[in-house]
């Protein structure tokens, strides 16, 4: 059992060397161009037009969802007067009916 413990040893031992080699050509490239994006992000990005950016959006968000809740309350009364005036309806366009017919 320590025999073959020992010749698996060798085999484990290359493969962690290669897994290794492909986690740095990995990864090191990659913490290279993030630490260059945070060097440019730095020098070029104008942080007081992104804040304005941001403001400006959630300005844009509020005034969307006020005229939602205006939109709905809009349909909502519409809807109430559709069906008041067709309970008006039926009742005046029954009248015709109920009313006894003069004589000439």
């Amino acid at each position: 059992m320590e025999y073959l413990a020992n010749s698996l040893q060798t085999s484990f031992d290359l493969e962690g060397k290669e897994v290794k080699k492909e986690i740095a050509e990995t990864l090191v490239p990659t913490v290279n161009r993030v630490k260059a994006l945070y060097g440019i992000l730095d020098d070029e990005v104008d942080i007081a037009f992104g804040k304005g950016l941001l403001t400006f959006n959630n300005a844009c968000k509020e005034t969307e969802a006020m005229a939602i809740e205006e939109q709905d309350e809009l349909k909502q009364a519409y809807l109430t007067s559709q069906v008041r005036s067709s309970k008006r309806s039926f009742k005046t366009g029954c009248s015709w009916i109920c009313r006894p017919r003069l004589k000439n």
